[in-house]
């Protein structure tokens, strides 16, 4: 007897994969349209302060880029190299945004207060959560890969399996006939 039928939950399912493209499109054209609009604005504020929050959030649009084309194959390669380069780089992303939203934000309230209320803003504040939330669970992965690479380490020298050569327990005999040639005898 079947308990789930895939029928019903079918149209959940297209649903759900509908709505997840339609956030991440949703994603890439609002974080487009913010650098595109927001540039002239970023450009007096980095002039006065020296923020490069532009730059920051056109970085997280590359990254995240690269999170959902080329990481899929992240959790099937074992590979210590690339758990660390992935950690390493969610953490460095997390610091440039740190840096980038909260170093200047007292030179931006005295210059020009209504730049920490426009799109850019919001949206590096928001990429700064989101690189919080993956810098977690990229730590939290590493951590989960060391702990299990740890368990399955097999000193060398006591492999389960033992290297034996069939021939090796065959006894032979050489004898000489009556005439004159080598006759093997192999006994078993």
């Amino acid at each position: 007897m079947n308990l789930i039928d895939c029928n019903k939950f079918k149209y959940y399912i297209y649903a759900f994969f509908i709505t997840v493209i339609s956030i991440i499109i949703t994603y890439y054209v609002f974080g487009i349209y913010v650098l595109v609009d927001n540039y002239g604005r970023f450009k007096t504020v980095e002039a006065i302060c020296g923020t490069k929050i532009w730059y920051y959030v056109l970085t997280c649009l590359i990254i995240n880029l690269d999170k959902l084309l080329f990481r899929k194959y992240y959790s099937k390669e074992e590979n210590l190299r690339l758990h660390i380069s992935i950690t390493l780089l969610e953490i460095m992303m997390l610091i440039f945004g740190g840096l980038e939203l909260f170093r200047n934000d007292q030179c931006i309230k005295d210059n020009d207060i209504n730049f920490l209320y426009t799109g850019i803003w919001k949206f590096a504040l928001f990429n700064f959560i989101l690189q919080m939330v993956l810098t977690v669970f990229f730590i939290v992965n590493l951590i989960n890969y060391l702990c299990k690479k740890e368990n399955n380490v097999m000193p060398i020298g006591e492999s389960e399996f033992t290297d034996t050569n069939e021939f090796d327990n065959i006894q032979k005999i050489h004898s000489i006939s009556n005439n004159g040639e080598f006759i093997n005898i192999s006994i078993v």
